[in-house]
Parts: structure tokens; sequence; C-alpha cells
């Protein structure tokens, strides 16, 4: 139980700071998402960069990674 409590920390900001912006957006449209713009990587500004299908793509893996996060003590 203890490994658990203790590990959850390290593995949720793990989760967190997978680039979800910058993967959708090098694999659907080939651009940086760091380099266009004011260089934000969240949700609302991939779908002004990436389109409709970029932006949803975006949200749901942020959400997943949050849900992830969440849930992964109760594994």
């Amino acid at each position: 139980m203890m490994l658990i409590a203790v590990s959850t920390v390290p593995i949720a900001y793990l989760l967190g700071s997978i680039p979800s912006a910058y993967i959708v957006g090098r694999l659907l449209k080939g651009i940086d998402m760091r380099a266009v713009g004011d260089g934000r990587m969240g949700t609302s500004y991939s779908f002004r960069r990436l389109g409709f299908a970029g932006g949803i793509t975006v949200a749901l893996m942020d959400f997943g990674k949050g849900v992830a996060a969440v849930r992964f003590p109760a594994g």
C-alpha cells in the first residue's frame, strides 16, 4: 500500500508531462506547436492550429491523462 502511495505522485507528474498537442501537431500537420504562434500547446490553441479533429484529439488525450493519474492508485 505504501508503494502505491509513494509512486502515485511521480506517475501523475510523468503522465502530465506528455505533450499531447506537440504529438498530435507533429502527426496530423507536421508542425511543432511550440514554434508556431505564441508557443502555447493547449487544447484551445490546438483547435485553432490543427482544426476540429486535432483539437478533439488533444482534448481527449489530456482528459485521458487526468483520468489515468486519478485512477492509477485504484488500479
